[in-house]
């Protein structure tokens, strides 16, 4: 495919919520692209800012509970998935925000405000989907880490590294 031919293509799959939930769904989990994205692709995701934003943060969110999840079950293999998940999504947002996309910057921190004050535009999505203390704890810390440090500094515990002991 040509550039412009994704971004048409990309431009069809972000015009449903359902387009862009199976569009993170696989981009996140699969090494289509290896560890770089292509810049038509980033520019497409950058264009559509407002209609994926807050999908994305809460694909962040959401791996980091899970991590915390796989870790209290034993289970690696899961949890592995999960932090490829997070990782992935935590540098996509990270870069998409440096690229001055508005809507990027303000679903984080819209996430970031509810899980400190347990009020806001993401309560009921953290209380929906039952996230207890350490879980929330854990994704405050991801969602904050990223921005203060490189990602792949890290380590392969992950982002809520601290956090998974629960």
């Amino acid at each position: 495919m040509t550039a412009p031919e994704i971004a048409t293509h990309l431009q069809e799959v972000f015009r449903s919520p359902e387009g862009v939930r199976g569009f993170f769904v696989v981009f996140l989990t699969e090494d289509i692209f290896g560890e770089t994205c292509p810049e038509t692709l980033l520019q497409a995701l950058a264009d559509h800012g407002p209609q994926i934003a807050a999908t994305l943060v809460k694909n962040l969110a959401m791996s980091t509970a899970m991590i915390v999840h796989h870790d209290r079950q034993g289970d690696a293999l899961q949890k592995a998935g999960s932090m490829q998940v997070q990782q992935r999504s935590a540098q996509l947002l990270q870069t998409l925000e440096q690229r001055g996309v508005p809507a990027f910057h303000q679903e984080r921190s819209a996430l970031l405000a509810s899980l400190e004050t347990g009020s806001g535009s993401y309560s009921a999505f953290l209380d929906r989907w039952g996230y207890d203390r350490d879980q929330r704890q854990a994704m405050q810390t991801a969602l904050v880490m990223g921005w203060r440090a490189d990602l792949s500094s890290v380590g392969e515990e992950g982002i809520v590294n601290s956090f998974s002991k629960g």
